[in-house]
């Protein structure tokens, strides 16, 4: 199956530079973040998927050829988005200097970090059945941070590179770049099932529950920014995550740093998105003796609306939008 469709997909496999034959680690494991990696494993399991359906509608080898070829060129396009993001916001990371790391959201809607799934002993499986990808921007106060000093307004520098940020979302933009009409017609169609969450987070110093607010707001105003870029409003989620997920030691000025961040995740359907939801766990490992963490909201079971205080609202433009889950 896999030769087939490298067959029918030239560009979808990649050459060992050494001995001219497909390279399996190229292919399906590079390390380079602008490789296809997630396109060409989108493109077997897709076909193998396809195949599956096909053979249960018609039982015959004509039947499952079809559906492979169709389920890879879904499952290609669905893929190659989430290449083509990794490649843009390495070169936004590179142009300024921003502290990126992207992760997987498994099946299960557990988030591994990238740079840790090439020695997970599933990674191939992982990477089969991924369902989404999230992007972490931590702060640089040398740089002027994210947003003013206790203030939800994004510096001038953080403008500009959230709006190139948002652009490498943008699926209209995206579109362009693919020339059949169907395959552009079932790239659309995919997509608009997505959603996006906005996450703010911050470090432990002052008053919990203000950062919490902070945090909310904070998310908020990226939303809104990405809508601004051109990300629909109804796929769009954010919530004030304050200082309940920390990821460093918030003893230490560069610990407190790394906590004041931002978070984009992208998943691909509503089902999706309350698996990792679901798998969302606080730590509180790393919280300060002298400070109490804030008290847990249980997450959701899906994005109905919600009235606690640390619960995630819509982005502001349209009354009308969902409501997300509280963190």
């Amino acid at each position: 199956m896999v030769v087939a469709v490298c067959t029918t997909i030239v560009s979808g496999c990649a050459t060992d530079p050494r001995t001219g034959q497909p390279s399996f680690k190229q292919t399906f494991a590079s390390d380079d973040p602008c490789a296809n990696n997630a396109r060409n494993i989108g493109i077997v399991a897709g076909a193998l998927a396809g195949a599956i359906l096909a053979n249960q509608v018609k039982h015959s080898n004509g039947a499952r050829v079809v559906g492979a070829l169709a389920g890879a060129t879904i499952g290609g396009l669905i893929g190659k988005d989430m290449d083509d993001r990794r490649c843009a916001l390495s070169k936004i990371a590179k142009q300024y200097d921003l502290k990126l790391q992207t992760s997987t959201v498994s099946a299960s809607g557990e988030v591994i970090a990238d740079s840790n799934l090439k020695n997970n002993p599933n990674a191939e499986q992982i990477k089969k059945s991924a369902v989404g990808m999230v992007v972490e921007i931590r702060d640089q106060p040398e740089r002027g941070g994210h947003f003013e000093t206790n203030s939800d307004q994004l510096t001038e520098q953080a403008q500009r590179y959230f709006s190139a940020i948002a652009d490498s979302y943008n699926a209209r933009i995206n579109a362009n770049n693919i020339s059949d009409p169907q395959a552009k017609a079932d790239y659309i169609a995919q997509i608009s099932k997505r959603k996006i969450l906005l996450i703010g987070h911050t470090d432990d110093t002052g008053n919990s529950r203000l950062n919490a607010d902070l945090s909310e707001r904070r998310a908020r105003a990226v939303a809104a920014y990405m809508e601004k870029r051109g990300i629909p409003q109804d796929s769009l989620y954010f919530q004030g995550a304050g200082e309940s997920y920390p990821i460093a030691d918030n003893n230490t000025d560069e610990g407190r740093a790394q906590n004041r961040r931002v978070e984009i995740v992208e998943v691909a359907d509503t089902d999706s998105f309350n698996r990792f939801l679901a798998d969302r766990k606080p730590r509180y490992e790393f919280y300060r003796p002298d400070a109490a963490p804030a008290p847990a909201v249980a997450a959701a079971a899906g994005p109905a609306p919600s009235t606690a205080t640390a619960a995630a609202k819509p982005a502001p433009a349209k009354p009308s939008s969902k409501s997300a889950p509280p963190a």
